[in-house]
């Protein structure tokens, strides 16, 4: 849903709640064969919630499911901000390749990825356009400065 006057958009679903159950459903081939790769992969899983949670605080009162940004709202260039413009998003994308990786399937580990890639970039595009209205060169700048998903990278 989208309100022309404040820019929100719909929330994503829950793919990291919904994905949680998928890999015990997928046919086990390829990886994870040991109990030890289980345990770190799902340490990795992990570690992508917790930085999901870190860049959620750090937005603190600015965090919304919806894409919305507040007149009132600064450029938040603390915590993971100061690495990537969409830490959450990262987050997530890390926690979905733990969640995969343990499916012990490369074709659930593709599949997953790459739909979380998809919903990400298209989330992201949206996010940028309403950030670059709203917040103009200040938004900018940090952009120019600060990779959006991944470090080095994009």
């Amino acid at each position: 849903m989208i309100r022309s006057k404040e820019r929100t958009v719909q929330g994503r679903p829950s793919v990291t709640v919904i994905s949680a159950a998928i890999p015990q459903m997928s046919p086990r081939v390829g990886c994870c064969r040991v109990p030890w790769q289980r345990v770190g992969n799902s340490r990795i899983a992990e570690a992508g919630l917790d930085f999901e949670l870190q860049s959620r605080a750090a937005l603190g009162r600015y965090f919304t499911a919806v894409i919305k940004v507040s007149p009132d709202q600064p450029v938040v260039r603390n915590g993971p901000y100061h690495l990537l413009r969409h830490p959450s998003y990262a987050g997530g994308l890390l926690a979905e390749v733990g969640i995969a990786v343990t499916a012990a399937n490369w074709v659930t580990v593709a599949v997953f990825v790459m739909a979380w890639v998809a919903i990400i970039a298209w989330r992201i595009n949206i996010e940028e356009t309403a950030l670059l209205s709203a917040l103009g060169d200040k938004y900018r700048s940090y952009a120019l400065h600060c990779k959006s998903l991944i470090p080095l990278v994009w």
